[in-house]
């Protein structure tokens, strides 16, 4: 999916959801974001 995104102009970028502190540093310039998952709504409840 990433290699699709970028092939397609799309600037894309790993960051650690499990680390708070590294969001700022990841997510710097970042206008907006679509984080793909692999979670389903009944797993959140």
């Amino acid at each position: 999916m990433v290699e699709q995104l970028r092939s397609g102009g799309v600037d894309c970028r790993y960051f650690d959801l499990d680390d708070s502190q590294t969001f700022a540093l990841d997510l710097a310039d970042v206008d907006g974001t679509f984080p793909p998952t692999g979670y389903k709504v009944g797993m959140l409840t």
